[in-house]
């Protein structure tokens, strides 16, 4: 009788007829959420749709039955944003906020929306997404948050609250429509944003999750396989670049003198050398463990080459010019905590200062080389010509002109972004130098690789992201090697294989086994085939 009347009154509460709750929906309120919604999806997905057909990442009636969709599921989310106001006020902006920043890196990259998009976004500190925020980004963002300033105006004058019954009955409407397994159900490539935002972020934080876990557990090959080091002082140097393609220097057929100091020491350039991705967060960790370019996850269950040095008494060192290690669980943190010691050159992370140049590299680097250890590795990790190219170089390296002055790639000529490339080319050219002569008269062997290419306007492409995997001058890297007149005395077979290799075809598949083998480090983890100092067979 109890449970009888707990029913009753349970039931007294929540009912509601089914007339007043359509009359939510087709009344003031229902209109508002409706206009709402197109307002939203007109500012922030079509531009995206013009894009995804313009770029033919989708075909025309596919991208319109995803509009549909996309149409009823933002209405579900601003249905459920605006139920409780407090919550609607709050949501809104940052929603906009967002959604403005989503479209703007979309429809100015040409890229699709996925994980490894939102892991850049999750990833990329403020300083470093100025580096491609010029004015239009900022007037795009503004003009956004005014909207939905507007939008909340007329939400706390004009629109009356739901009634509390109809609230509950419309909350379980949208956790139905809106849910992350029933989205998933969808076959549709593109839901629009936010909840392509929603699902990819969902999937980037379980993927981190298990990343974390999985390095945790990083093996040390040094607890599988024996590692001997027979030989006595020696000092190698990786030094990582950032975005330079193998095209753009003249050592490799470029009609431009690029590289005239690197030249004249003698060093030696592959080019025909690819990259295992596209975005550093993919290639560094390729750079340095076994990972392959066809084998990526390698890199969460083995340490890298750091671990390795460290067991056979090298100290080890990784410097960077590309903002403090820490800020940003990314796949490359576990592979920089391996080194002895770790130095951040540049502190605040910031990409956008024209004072946050290689060059304050140079003085650290030397620093460490004259402390005169005997057995030493070295990591640098340069900022090279990373986007926006004018901001890491000086004005002594503004040999080609017209520059691009614009933080839009798209809105310079080609002849304007091509000599503002090979401008940040030849001052690469000018700081790696400098670390090589730091070295040149011990027992040494300096690699200085790219994480990967470039796009220049080729088809429309600009920069580089992780949606150009098949794009050639995204993968195609820089890839040079020097050795020091005693490392060519001690190892002299080593050296002319290393020339004679020049023209084959590598990757970053053959740098992790180089640079313990041509270190003379033996392991039965080593694969001599992949690496330059042995006879590489195509």
């Amino acid at each position: 009788m109890e449970i009888r009347n707990l029913i009753k009154r349970i039931t007294s509460i929540l009912y509601i007829k089914p007339s007043e709750l359509l009359l939510t929906l087709k009344g003031e309120y229902g209109l508002f959420i409706f206009i709402v919604n197109l307002v939203y999806t007109f500012a922030f997905d079509l531009p995206i749709y013009y894009i995804y057909k313009k770029e033919g990442f989708f075909s025309s009636s596919f991208l319109l039955r995803s509009y549909i969709l996309t149409l009823l599921l933002n209405i579900a989310v601003f249905f459920s944003l605006s139920l409780f106001r407090c919550i609607f006020y709050i949501s809104l902006p940052l929603l906009f906020f967002i959604s403005a920043i989503t479209t703007f890196l979309i429809v100015n990259f040409k890229v699709t929306l996925n994980m490894n998009a939102v892991a850049l976004v999750f990833e990329t500190n403020l300083h470093e997404a100025s580096g491609v925020a010029g004015r239009e980004m900022i007037i795009f963002i503004i003009i956004s948050l005014i909207i939905s300033l507007v939008i909340l105006f007329v939400f706390y004058k004009k629109i009356k609250p739901v009634s509390k019954k109809a609230i509950i009955y419309l909350i379980l409407i949208q956790t139905l429509i809106i849910n992350y397994p029933v989205m998933k159900i969808f076959s549709f490539n593109f839901r629009g944003i936010p909840n392509d935002l929603y699902l990819y972020t969902v999937k980037y934080l379980k993927e981190k999750r298990e990343s974390i876990k999985l390095s945790r557990k990083r093996v040390d090959l040094t607890e599988i396989y024996r590692f001997k080091y027979k030989g006595d002082d020696i000092v190698v140097v990786m030094i990582i670049g950032e975005a330079e393609r193998g095209y753009n220097w003249s050592m490799n057929g470029y009609h431009r003198e690029t590289d005239r100091n690197m030249k004249s020491l003698g060093v030696i350039s592959y080019k025909n050398a690819s990259s295992c991705g596209t975005i550093t967060r993919v290639s560094v960790p390729c750079m340095l463990t076994r990972a392959t370019f066809n084998d990526r996850d390698i890199s969460k269950r083995e340490k890298s080459a750091i671990s390795i040095f460290n067991s056979l008494g090298f100290e080890t060192y990784w410097i960077s010019n590309q903002g403090v290690m820490g800020e940003h669980e990314t796949p490359i943190t576990p592979i920089i905590n391996e080194s002895h010691n770790k130095i951040f050159v540049n502190i605040t992370g910031a990409f956008e200062d024209r004072d946050v140049l290689d060059e304050n590299i140079i003085t650290v680097f030397k620093n460490v080389i004259g402390k005169r250890a005997e057995r030493l590795f070295i990591v640098v990790h340069l900022i090279g010509s990373h986007w926006y190219y004018e901001h890491h170089y000086t004005e002594n390296f503004r040999v080609f002109k017209p520059v691009c002055e614009s933080k839009f790639a798209q809105k310079c000529s080609k002849e304007e972004l091509i000599n503002s490339y090979d401008n940040s080319l030849l001052y690469t050219d000018w700081v790696v130098s400098q670390l090589i002569k730091a070295v040149s008269d011990r027992n040494s062997l300096v690699f200085f690789v790219s994480d990967h290419g470039e796009s220049l306007g080729e088809d429309g492409v600009y920069t580089h992201w992780v949606q150009h995997i098949n794009r050639k001058e995204q993968r195609s890297v820089a890839w040079f090697v020097y050795a020091s007149d005693e490392y060519k005395k001690r190892h002299g077979d080593f050296y002319n294989n290393i020339v004679n290799n020049r023209d084959k075809h590598i990757s970053h598949d053959n740098l992790f086994h180089s640079l313990l083998d041509c270190t003379s480090i033996e392991s039965e983890a080593i694969d001599r085939s992949l690496s330059l100092c042995r006879e590489i067979k195509e």
